[in-house]
């Protein structure tokens, strides 16, 4: 229902704002809205309510003799269209007294511009543009305000259409240009970040004329996130590797405190997607990119919507595990387990704190937490799957009698991964994987301890099998061999 709906996007912190709010009697203040808001909260704070489930509600809250039909649509839509209204207000009111030209303040010049204020129209709607104007970073939305406040100054009645006036027509048509240029360029970076994962392609108009203006526009380091943006379309459209991804991190990092808020968050995933590409074409940019992942973390950019994805946090996890960073990934792991999902948060902090143990080694410790739980929830099971391979593997070049262990969980992943509904390109690189740590298995049963050209020969047989996964884990198993 919509206003389960609406209960859930609010934080406790809301809780007293919005008894507040329905108490205002310039909103429709009525008892029956805080009386079965506070119900509903104390008593279904979950919010997990059918429409039937809601009637039986509402009649514990006020008494069966009160309900009907009509009381019960008005109390609920009533209370969703306050709800609604708050949302709106407390955004807007969010903004009043900040000294950087937010919501409130734009929304205050466009009515005194409707009212006909006249010269303190003209007086706030001016000290707002050079407020904005001495942004040191802009978000694309700034742009968006002073084209609005420009043209919006230009083009009200009370204006004159001549003399130093007329720079706001030409001003308006500038930002209008920057706003426009910045906002294609972020949505098309991001289309050619989903071409590359769906392999598909977009249409996309007018980008190779707004490329050219934007690097125009760059020139002489002015303007960094339209030269960042650019170049981030330019690797899509030519292909990552690890010495432009180099370059593009060093120019973004030179120019990260220049760049607004949501663009440092929005191109650090970029990069960070580039990272993980990378690492699966076995280039060596493990630290660069658990660089990229501390940064988004200080800077307060990691989290998107105040969440973070399982499989973004077991990744973040173990990477910090390849590069040895175990003290840190145990306060990442402490830190943001609790903005996971819950369904999927003890899983991943037990895979991830598995992932961990076998980076140090730590086998009986690994496996004891590899659960069912974990082996159940996808992308987990194969990653759960992996991780147990590599266990039974180094267990078994440690301890001979492992081997029956080590046959059997192969078996059975592999019985798995056939049946699973997967793409061809990745059922095949999970099955290759498989094959090669089976076949890394029966030689060393063959010949115990590898020769040189042994195992000169297992790399060449390595590098011409593709696709494949965990390619750097089998390298460095065979100086073990």
């Amino acid at each position: 229902m919509k206003l389960l709906a609406l209960m859930a996007t609010l934080q406790p912190s809301d809780y007293h704002a919005v008894e507040k709010f329905l108490r205002s009697p310039f909103f429709k203040a009525s008892d029956q809205y805080v009386k079965f808001f506070r119900f509903l909260l104390k008593h279904y704070p979950e919010l997990n309510l059918e429409k039937a489930e809601m009637k039986a509600v509402f009649m514990r809250c006020f008494g069966k003799a009160y309900f009907s039909e009509t009381k019960f649509y008005n109390v609920i839509s009533g209370l969703s269209s306050q709800l609604e209204q708050y949302l709106v207000v407390n955004m807007v009111l969010e903004n009043n007294g900040r000294d950087t030209g937010g919501l409130f303040d734009t929304l205050l010049s466009r009515a005194l511009g409707e009212r006909n204020s006249g010269a303190y129209f003209r007086k706030k709607t001016t000290d707002l543009i050079d407020t904005l104007n001495a942004l040191p970073a802009k978000e694309i939305e700034d742009y968006w305000s002073i084209y609005h406040l420009h043209q919006q100054l230009y083009f009200n009645p009370d204006t004159p259409k001549f003399g130093f006036m007329v720079e706001h027509l030409t001003q308006a048509s500038e930002f209008l240009d920057m706003y426009y240029s910045q906002a294609k360029l972020r949505l098309s970076a991001e289309m050619k970040a989903r071409e590359r994962i769906l392999q598909t392609r977009f249409e996309n108009s007018l980008l190779d004329p707004v490329m050219a203006w934007s690097a125009a526009a760059a020139d002489g380091e002015q303007h960094p996130t339209l030269a960042i943006y650019c170049q981030v379309i330019q690797l899509y459209h030519d292909g990552l590797d690890q010495a432009s991804f180099h370059d593009l991190l060093l120019q973004f990092t030179a120019q990260f405190q220049q760049l607004a808020k949501r663009e440092q968050q929005s191109i650090i995933r970029h990069l960070i997607n580039g990272g993980i590409s990378l690492i699966s074409r076995n280039a060596a940019v493990e630290k660069e990119l658990l660089t990229l992942y501390q940064l988004a973390i200080q800077e307060n950019i990691l989290l998107d919507g105040g969440r973070i994805t399982p499989q973004s946090f077991v990744n973040i996890s173990n990477l910090a595990g390849i590069c040895r960073e175990f003290q840190w990934a145990a306060g990442f792991i402490e830190q943001f387990s609790p903005f996971l999902e819950p369904g999927a948060r003890q899983a991943a902090v037990d895979l991830s704190r598995a992932g961990l143990c076998y980076h140090q080694q730590q086998l009986d410790e690994a496996q004891l937490l590899l659960n069912a739980e974990v082996f159940n929830i996808p992308p987990f099971d194969l990653l759960s799957r992996n991780l147990l391979l590599k266990i039974a593997f180094d267990r078994f070049l440690k301890y001979p009698e492992g081997l029956a262990f080590l046959q059997a969980h192969m078996k059975a992943y592999e019985r798995y991964v056939q049946l699973k509904p997967l793409t061809a390109d990745k059922k095949q690189a999970e099955l290759n994987w498989i094959k090669f740590v089976r076949k890394m298995t029966t030689r060393k049963l063959e010949q115990g301890r590898f020769s040189s050209q042994a195992k000169q020969e297992l790399r060449e047989k390595l590098t011409a099998l593709q696709p494949i996964v965990s390619k750097k884990w089998l390298e460095s198993k065979m100086d073990e061999l």
